[in-house]
């Protein structure tokens, strides 16, 4: 389930303090490439 990662990717991001914008970037740039509508999961944050 991409929701699952994505969560699990989020959660290590914010885990993470030296390099938190640098995965944040990351995972986003994950997410645009694997979900269509990105203004749905924004919507749901």
């Amino acid at each position: 389930n991409i929701s699952d990662i994505y969560k699990k990717a989020l959660n290590k991001a914010l885990q993470s303090k030296e390099k938190s914008q640098e995965l944040m970037e990351m995972l986003q740039d994950f997410v645009k490439n694997n979900i269509d509508d990105w203004s749905d999961l924004e919507d749901m944050q």
